[in-house]
C-alpha cells in the first residue's frame, strides 16, 4: 500500500484499510516485545529492554537449557515428547501424590498404668492457653528473636 501511495492517490477506503494495516503491524510488534521480555527473565529488567540480540540468546539458551529432550527409564531411552511427558507427570504424581497410611497403633497396654497420662493431666495439657500464661511467655523471650515466617520481632509482640 506504501507503493500504492506512492504511485497514485489512495481512496478513503484504501486509507482506512492502510491505518488498519498499520494498527495490527504495532500490536503484532508490541505482542512480540512481550514475548522476547517474559523470555528475557530478570536480565531484561536489570540490563534494559532493547529487543537485541543478546537477550534473544539468553532467551533461547534458557529454554535450550531447560529442555529435556530424552530420559533414561529402566537402561531404556525415551525420546518421544509424549512419553516423556507422561513419564515426568507420573514421577511427580508418585513423588507429591498421598501415601497409604500405615494402620499402626501402639497397644494399649504398653505403659504400666502409673506411667500412662491420666484423663485430668491430659484436660491439663490440652486446655486453652490463658492471656496471662501468653504474657509470661513472651515477656520470656529474647527480644531479637522472630517466632515464625511473618518476620515480626518478639519486640513487635512485647509492643503491641
Amino acid at each position: 500500500m506504501d507503493d500504492w501511495s506512492e504511485e497514485r492517490e489512495l481512496s478513503h477506503m484504501e486509507w482506512e484499510e492502510r491505518y488498519a494495516l498499520d494498527h495490527t503491524f504495532n500490536k503484532v510488534l508490541l505482542e512480540e516485545e512481550l514475548q522476547w521480555q517474559r523470555r528475557g527473565g530478570e536480565k531484561w529488567l536489570l540490563a534494559g529492554d532493547s529487543n537485541s540480540s543478546y537477550f534473544h540468546k539468553c532467551a533461547n539458551g534458557r529454554r535450550r537449557k531447560m529442555h529435556i529432550s530424552m530420559l533414561e527409564v529402566n537402561g531404556q531411552e525415551v525420546v518421544e515428547p509424549g512419553s516423556l511427558r507422561d513419564h515426568i507427570t507420573d514421577y511427580y504424581k508418585r513423588l507429591f501424590g498421598s501415601e497409604d497410611v500405615a494402620d499402626m497403633h501402639l497397644d494399649r497396654d504398653l505403659w504400666p498404668s502409673y506411667q500412662q497420662i491420666q484423663q485430668e493431666e491430659n484436660e491439663f495439657l490440652t486446655r486453652p492457653f490463658s492471656l496471662e500464661e501468653l504474657d509470661v511467655v513472651i515477656k520470656e523471650m529474647k527480644n531479637n528473636m522472630a517466632p515464625g515466617p511473618d518476620g515480626f520481632s518478639i519486640e513487635f509482640f512485647k509492643a503491641f
